[in-house]
């Protein structure tokens, strides 16, 4: 199996075999001429066409011309028509959610009121801004688009696709089919509602990464990664889901959304099809949840090994099932190792392949989430390349892709302070919330784990940052009035993560003011996360131990060899680049003085040990 089959399995749960089958069955349609291959080939009018209308709002934005109509028409996606053209619209020939006059689908009573529509179109124009110059704060930007009233009634449908054409490489178009596909792989239940969007495009966003280098590999390796999993959406609703689904299939409607979030088991809203669909009417989606009604902090529950006998050996799951149900019936064993065993061995005795007797051990990855879970903030504490920056973000993604929470990354420097922090009181007494206050809100307002993650903690001086968060960090749900005026709540369902360099006296510091707050983690390198990315290459064995044999000839844990030279999905071709260019200068600064013991780690002296034939260096 290749490198990218098992990054799926590990990364979704999902079966790695059916997500490969279907890929290429939907290249085998769309590599010639064709249906499918136009539809990658439109791609670039309707980016065009973003572009144009969203130049022309910035040059009407530069004069303080009024956008509040026009944003409407040239930022949301509609078909083309008389009207769409008369007023210059975005005419998206791909993922068209608006038919005619957006107002006239969402006004109404209980719906968007007539008095709304300026606000709304110039916080559209603000949403779309904000996202195109900082990708990162994509939930920053929906949170105040959504505070508006009647934006509740504003879809991914129709969001996300001038998103997607303005910024592809940062953008996902999150349409109904791609909720279908991302759910099926998933195993989750995204809904067109805008505030699941930040959550669904965080997941897609992984699921692509994981998918990319199938994608390369491909026939269609010539095209932008993120047309061709829109057309493999495409492809995969309106042929294989609708052979699963006849009753869509039959439906005489031209657009299958509404049949195909229904069978893929999340319906966009309570009752009726989403309004970005067809233009229905609509329930208000239910307000987000006040602070005291967060689910409470979640708890650790019992792994359940279920052992088949061999009588009764799982039957292999259909194609287009769901596979959470399919998993959960499955022995606690991840997906790549199920992979891996004995197909004759699987067939005499599934029951000893597939029920170890005892839990598998757990990975680093494993310890991080307990102790997160455990205690609500870890602090990954470690030697620079260790890692640890890696293992926080896969940890803190992980657990946002779980619900509707929120993820914030912060660098920490020394110029950090309590004012932008938790709250900046000015000289009129007006209070300005800062980073923590701002994400606590942001996280009370929502039901799935929100996880703030800190850098380099070690560079700020934590006790004057933290000020009373310090110590409300062991206090969930407790609100304390701060020196300043108003009030500090640290939710339930609030994560805090830290990385830190706990070597030097600043590191060696900070970790004493966070110990009793936080759980800690030393993190050396993980070497699982390195054996996960090249589970096929037979050199990972022989790195290891020759990493913890220059370990040994340092002599400081603190300064071993960084792991994170070698965390990078190309490292089979790039292994003599990366020794050559970055081990071999570490180990010159390392061992400086003794030339002889750094010479007995070049790229030629090694080579041979890694299984790797000795190649003459670049020019």
């Amino acid at each position: 199996m290749s490198d990218g089959s098992r990054a799926v399995a590990t990364a979704t749960g999902a079966s790695p075999v059916e997500l490969l089958q279907l890929f290429s069955e939907y290249v085998d349609c769309a590599a010639p001429a064709g249906a499918y291959r136009d539809r990658l080939d439109a791609w670039a009018a309707a980016r065009a066409t973003a572009h144009r209308c969203w130049e022309s709002l910035l040059e009407a934005d530069r004069f303080a011309q009024n956008l509040d109509e026009a944003a409407l028409w040239k930022l949301l996606p509609y078909e083309n028509g008389p009207e769409a053209q008369h007023h210059g619209a975005f005419v998206h020939p791909l993922a068209p959610a608006v038919s005619g006059d957006v107002r006239a689908m969402l006004q109404g009573p209980g719906r968007v009121r007539h008095e709304q529509w300026p606000d709304l179109g110039r916080g559209l124009f603000e949403l779309v801004r904000r996202c195109t110059e900082h990708a990162s704060e994509l939930w920053q930007a929906v949170e105040a688009f959504l505070a508006l009233p009647g934006a509740q009634f504003f879809t991914c449908d129709l969001v996300s696709p001038v998103l997607h054409a303005l910024r592809p490489s940062e953008f996902v178009l999150l349409d109904a089919r791609a909720r279908a596909v991302l759910n099926h792989v998933t195993g989750s239940s995204f809904v067109g509602s805008l505030r699941d969007y930040p959550a669904a495009h965080l997941a897609a966003r992984r699921l692509l990464a994981d998918l990319r280098p199938v994608l390369l590999e491909s026939a269609l390796c010539d095209r932008r990664p993120e047309d061709v999993f829109e057309g493999f959406c495409h492809w995969f609703v309106h042929v294989r889901m609708a052979q699963s689904v006849p009753e869509a299939s039959n439906s005489p409607s031209d657009r299958p959304c509404e049949a195909l979030e229904t069978a893929a088991g999340a319906p966009d809203w309570p009752e009726s099809p989403s309004p970005a669909l067809d233009g229905g009417s609509t329930q208000e989606p239910p307000p987000p949840a006040a602070a005291h009604d967060v689910a409470p902090e979640p708890q650790s529950e019992p792994v359940v090994a279920v052992q088949p006998s061999p009588a009764e050996a799982p039957t292999p799951p259909q194609p287009l099932e769901p596979m959470t149900p399919v998993q959960a019936s499955m022995p606690t064993v991840p997906a790549f190792e199920m992979d891996a065993a004995d197909d004759e061995a699987t067939r005499v005795a599934p029951s000893v392949v597939l029920a170890p007797c005892r839990a598998p051990a757990m990975t680093l990855l494993d310890r991080a989430r307990a102790a997160l879970q455990r205690r609500g903030q870890l602090v990954l504490a470690g030697p620079p390349g260790s890692g640890k920056s890696h293992l926080a973000r896969r940890l803190a993604e992980d657990l946002v892709a779980q619900g509707d929470g929120v993820l914030e990354h912060l660098v920490f420097h020394g110029n950090w302070r309590y004012a932008d922090f938790v709250q900046l009181v000015r000289p009129d007494g007006t209070r300005h919330a800062g980073r923590f206050q701002a994400f606590c809100r942001q996280a009370a307002a929502r039901r799935g784990p929100s996880v703030l993650l800190i850098d380099d903690a070690e560079h700020a001086e934590l006790a004057d940052v933290f000020g009373e968060a310090l110590a409300l960090l062991d206090a969930r749900g407790r609100e304390v009035t701060l020196a300043g005026g108003g009030t500090l709540l640290v939710p339930h369902n609030a994560r805090l993560i830290l990385t830190l360099d706990g070597g030097g006296r600043n590191g060696r510091a900070a970790l004493a003011q966070l110990l009793r707050a936080c759980a800690v983690l030393r993190v050396h390198g993980d070497e699982d996360e390195l054996r996960r990315r090249h589970p096929e290459a037979g050199f990972v064995e022989s790195l290891l131990d020759l990493r913890r044999a220059i370990g040994a000839e340092i002599g400081d844990p603190e300064r071993s060899l960084p792991l994170a030279f070698f965390l990078r999905a190309k490292l089979p071709g790039e292994l003599p680049d990366v020794w050559r260019t970055e081990v071999e200068p570490f180990l010159v600064e390392e061992l400086a003085g003794e030339p002889s013991r750094a010479a007995a780690y070049r790229w030629e002296a090694v080579a041979a040990r890694l299984g790797c034939p000795e190649q003459p260096a670049q020019a």
